[in-house]
């Protein structure tokens, strides 16, 4: 369905890469927030 119309579902597509790409910058960051501080840095 959205083969037909690729401009109308043009937005849709990059909200969902946009919120899985904060997704996964989000969890880095956390990750990376516990690793500093279980190091005690």
């Amino acid at each position: 369905m959205w083969k037909a119309s690729p401009r109308c579902n043009a937005p849709f597509l990059f909200r969902r890469l946009h919120y899985f790409a904060g997704r996964r910058v989000l969890i880095h960051v956390r990750v990376f927030v516990n690793f500093t501080t279980a190091r005690g840095i």
